[in-house]
């Protein structure tokens, strides 16, 4: 199992590759904290957190796994996700963990080129929920996936969707705000509901 050292480290590394992809600044602290909280059956309750403080935290059940390194790419987008505050992640919670995971999906073989671990990496499921919608406004959009996501990240997440709406109706100039088609509406809702 690695180290305490090791893993502040291997953070450093891809918070700072996070930093050089999308341009901007990092909120993490630099304190990585081991959790082991767990449900009554024993199962871990996350992966990993970031706290508001911006400290990552890492459930001890994945620190000797490859999916350690996944859990910190997912948590250091969310350092730079801009306009990350508790009342905005509550209530537009779809548009920062989808953009967060997605951008977790669409980076990591690059973030982790130059570390040395066993390919490929575990498939990530965490919040496909979110991500299926975002998939959906993304088509509407014709925006090129990565780019789609890195501007996302880029805006702060209260005007996440405002956004999107907006790049729709650019794309499709017969649609206006009041006249967006019913399965655009039904998928900006899914967005905005609680994790199933």
């Amino acid at each position: 199992m690695r180290s305490i050292t090791q893993i502040q480290q291997g953070q450093e590394v891809i918070v700072a590759k996070i930093v050089e992809l999308t341009g901007l600044p990092s909120r993490w602290n630099g304190n990585i904290i081991i959790r082991t909280d767990s449900n009554f059956r024993g199962e871990p309750l996350f992966a990993g957190a970031k706290d508001w403080t911006c400290d990552i935290w890492l459930h001890a059940s994945i620190l000797h796994i490859a999916q350690c390194y996944s859990t910190g790419i997912h948590e250091g987008f969310h350092s730079v996700s801009v306009g990350l505050e508790p009342d905005a992640y509550d209530r537009w919670k779809g548009y920062e963990e989808g953009v967060v995971e997605q951008c977790t999906r669409l980076f990591r073989e690059k973030i982790l080129e130059d570390f040395r671990l066993a390919r490929p990496f575990d498939r990530r499921v965490s919040y496909d929920f979110y991500i299926e919608p975002l998939e959906r406004l993304r088509a509407w959009t014709r925006i090129q996936n990565v780019f789609f996501y890195q501007r996302l990240l880029s805006i702060p997440v209260a005007e996440r969707e405002k956004s999107v709406v907006e790049w729709i109706i650019q794309t499709n100039p017969h649609l206006s705000l009041s006249s967006l088609p019913k399965e655009i509406e039904e998928t900006l809702r899914t967005l905005k509901e609680p994790i199933p």
